[in-house]
């Protein structure tokens, strides 16, 4: 069993971290953005983010942000699949 976890923790495990640049982050919000009209598309540039500035601002590039996280799912070929995982407990799987 000290093996299994040893494996999980240092070979498995950290195939699961999914790790957003904020380049490729800005870009993935502005397309989900681009589906609402301008009010609810306003609503959401103005909600507070980490440092408590607003989404427009990192839209707009006057704030970095990168994005790290842990899925759920990996593909065939053992790549994470960029799927938000909100269950903190998913580390103790092992």
């Amino acid at each position: 069993m000290n093996n299994l976890i040893i494996k999980w923790k240092t070979q498995i495990y950290p195939k699961f971290k999914v790790h957003v640049p904020s380049n490729k982050l800005r870009y993935k919000l502005i397309k989900y953005l681009s589906a609402f009209d301008k009010e609810k598309k306003d609503f959401y540039l103005n909600q507070k983010i980490s440092n408590n500035f607003p989404i427009r601002d990192f839209i707009e590039g006057r704030e970095y942000i990168e994005l790290d996280f842990y899925t759920l799912v990996l593909d065939k070929n053992m790549e994470p699949i960029e799927v938000i995982n909100s269950d903190i407990s998913f580390i103790l799987f092992f």
